[in-house]
């Protein structure tokens, strides 16, 4: 995970301190805190496929 500012809605932020997670809906800019510490962009890669994918049993 790395410290990023906010480039696109849906982009998801986790706090490492207390394990908030923000998704954006309006890009603004900047960089978002929780806990007095920068948060952290999780990796859109694996959102996706948590979000997208759902798991089947064959």
């Amino acid at each position: 995970m790395a410290v990023v500012s906010v480039t696109a809605t849906g982009q998801i932020f986790y706090c490492p301190q207390c394990g908030n997670e923000v998704m954006t809906t309006k890009v603004g800019g900047g960089t978002l805190f929780c806990c007095g510490k920068p948060m952290e962009l999780i990796d859109s890669d694996d959102t996706a496929e948590d979000a997208e994918s759902p798991e089947t049993e064959e």
